[in-house]
């Protein structure tokens, strides 16, 4: 029951973050192209370009390790999280043993 859930879960988390990133990349197409248009009308009128010295990649790798990291942490959350659950299972699962004590009579009494 526990790895159904945590399946769902996994998939359910999966497609989030699948939707999340195609919005994501048309927004910034979107708005690369409004970015775009706008130099093309700077460039033109004034005389103005833009080199590209501005460092762009600083902030897109310093995110991209960070949605890393992320991702690592909960696949580790929810790695710890089955195997707690399977050696609880396994536990569960397993028959205790039986003891056997003598009274003073003489019979026998078992317990768990």
């Amino acid at each position: 029951m526990l790895w159904k859930i945590l399946i769902t879960t996994l998939v359910v988390v999966a497609a989030f973050a699948y939707l999340k990133r195609r919005s994501r990349l048309q927004q910034a197409a979107r708005q690369q192209h409004r970015v775009n248009e706008f130099l093309g009308h700077a460039g033109t009128s004034s005389g103005w370009r833009d080199n590209g010295t501005g460092d762009p990649t600083l902030h897109r790798s310093l995110a991209s390790r960070l949605r890393l990291i992320l991702w690592i942490v909960l696949t580790l959350i929810l790695l710890a999280g089955s195997i707690y659950s399977f050696f609880q299972w396994r536990d569960q699962q397993g028959a205790s043993p039986a003891t056997a004590e003598r009274t003073l009579s003489g019979s026998l009494i078992f317990g768990s």
